[in-house]
């Protein structure tokens, strides 16, 4: 984002502006994997996208189908090496865990924001959810990016690089 650009952005009321203000500057390359993939996969995925602090799940047409949280990916860690909570519930857990083998079996239902949400509210809710990392999705359901909430913070207190 030139500098111009934020100037002019930041001079506006803030309630009016969107996600996709801030998308190219703010915006990161999600992680993603297809419905059907190996865990393998996402992993792989994760390191090529190592700011990503989630993985997202697509159907072959880019459709966000749902989303793998690092925190689940080191519960299903925890359980393929062993390490189980030590009560009955972290017991049964594990054994749940440690049968997964697909992506899809491990999602769940994404939080998402859309390019027309308002900045505002996509802030918000990355604080109601406790979410770093947001999936932008366009009015089809197709994920177009990931906001990041870390680049939102770098352009507000430092300011647009040059």
């Amino acid at each position: 984002m030139e500098k111009d650009q934020f100037n002019h952005l930041l001079c506006g009321n803030i309630e009016d502006l969107q996600v996709k203000d801030f998308l190219d500057s703010c915006g990161e390359e999600p992680s993603t994997v297809r419905w059907g993939d190996p865990m393998s996969k996402m992993i792989e995925s994760l390191v090529e996208h190592p700011t990503s602090r989630a993985v997202y799940v697509l159907d072959e047409d880019q459709k966000l189908l749902g989303m793998i949280s690092f925190r689940d990916i080191i519960r299903l860690t925890n359980a393929k090496l062993g390490i189980r909570g030590r009560d009955v519930s972290g017991s049964l857990q594990y054994l749940r865990e440690a049968q997964k083998d697909k992506v899809d079996e491990m999602m769940r239902q994404p939080v998402t924001v859309k390019l027309s949400t308002p900045l505002c509210d996509a802030l918000q809710k990355m604080e109601d959810v406790k979410m770093n990392n947001l999936p932008v999705v366009d009015e089809d359901g197709k994920l177009v990016g990931e906001l990041s909430g870390l680049k939102i913070l770098h352009l507000v207190y430092c300011g647009p690089e040059e």
